[in-house]
């Protein structure tokens, strides 16, 4: 059985949750997003939408999946639920915006990963929440991107009020555990 990687997306960087603190409260990992750990080190105007920068971010994606699934076959990591702030659905919305080449070639590699995990994404959305237009970009092609993933997704209204949110993505990851800790013990 392949290991679920649930990653949790909340796009827009006008957002004020931070999912990885909440849910680590609460003793759960969740790994943090890598777009955002190295957004100060690569020096790009406007970074989301740098091919460049989202060439490094995917690489080191990547990386960080294929350690994962190496220890994973080990059995040096017993989980079978990795959960990831935004990861690669955002890196291929940023992709698709600043590099149609690099988006080309990460849906590829994303497709083709599917063989070791699966993928499936908790959405935190509200379409007429943007602040600027670089956010409205990112939001209209968060579904397409989606629908190209061809994976299992829920969408969760934001901003019904931020302990409503919290909770129901909180019953969303313990659903998913659920699932994977029935389908283990079949």
């Amino acid at each position: 059985m392949k290991p679920e990687y649930l990653m949790i997306i909340d796009l827009l960087p006008s957002s004020k949750l931070d999912i990885t603190k909440y849910m680590d409260r609460h003793g759960i990992l969740v790994h943090p997003d890598i777009h955002r750990e190295n957004r100060y080190r690569v020096k790009c105007e406007h970074d989301a939408f740098c091919g460049v920068f989202n060439e490094l971010v995917m690489i080191k994606d990547f990386k960080r999946d294929d350690e994962m699934i190496i220890k994973h076959k080990l059995d040096i990591l017993q989980s079978k639920i990795f959960m990831f702030e935004n990861s690669h659905i955002s890196n291929l919305v940023y992709c698709k915006i600043s590099n149609k080449k690099i988006y080309k070639q990460y849906m590829k590699e994303f497709k083709k990963r599917r063989s070791n995990w699966h993928y499936s994404a908790i959405i935190i959305k509200k379409k007429d929440m943007t602040k600027n237009s670089r956010e409205e970009k990112l939001l209209k092609e968060l579904m397409p991107v989606i629908k190209q993933c061809q994976i299992d997704y829920t969408v969760i209204d934001k901003w019904k009020t931020l302990t409503y949110l919290r909770k129901e993505i909180m019953r969303q990851v313990q659903a998913s555990q659920n699932k994977t800790e029935a389908e283990t013990s079949i």
